[in-house]
């Protein structure tokens, strides 16, 4: 079984606990961030180069994605990955409307490559039995659910 490789684009906020968790797996296979200092210093940290967007895309050995840029970027940094024929997760939000949305989800359609958007909270029990509360009608007229996590 191939080993797969991952490039994280964005080592910030999110995307520094993504670069743990994937070099922990030893799929993390390149760092991409427009802050070089920051860039440079999780590449030293886990091994793995320090590259540019172009290049990473054109890296047949990079064989997906995790986006955790920017929101405002993650429409363009989805479809430029998908256009390179790379998988793609990128954190929540996928884009900042609806119709962009879709553009990138068809764009992932069309090419038959795998988009997942990072809503790992669905799987959480307490989520999963909230929605089930909320689909058998027993919270009445849900107008708005707010949560934080201890």
């Amino acid at each position: 079984m191939k080993n797969v490789k991952i490039a994280l684009i964005g080592c910030g906020y999110w995307g520094k606990n993504l670069a743990r968790i994937y070099s922990q797996l030893g799929a993390l296979g390149a760092i991409v961030d427009t802050n070089t200092k920051r860039a440079k210093s999780y590449s030293k940290k886990y091994g793995v180069p320090c590259i540019d967007m172009d290049t990473m895309l054109s890296d047949p050995s990079i064989d997906g994605v995790v986006i955790a840029s920017p929101a405002k970027c993650h429409k363009d940094q989805s479809l430029q990955a998908i256009k390179a024929g790379k998988h793609v997760y990128v954190e929540k939000p996928l884009a900042l409307s609806l119709s962009d949305g879709k553009i990138v989800c068809n764009a992932a359609r069309v090419t038959n490559l795998t988009l997942m958007t990072g809503h790992l909270l669905q799987y959480h029990p307490t989520f999963i039995t909230l929605r089930d509360m909320v689909e058998r009608g027993e919270l009445g007229a849900l107008r708005y659910a707010y949560s934080t996590r201890v």
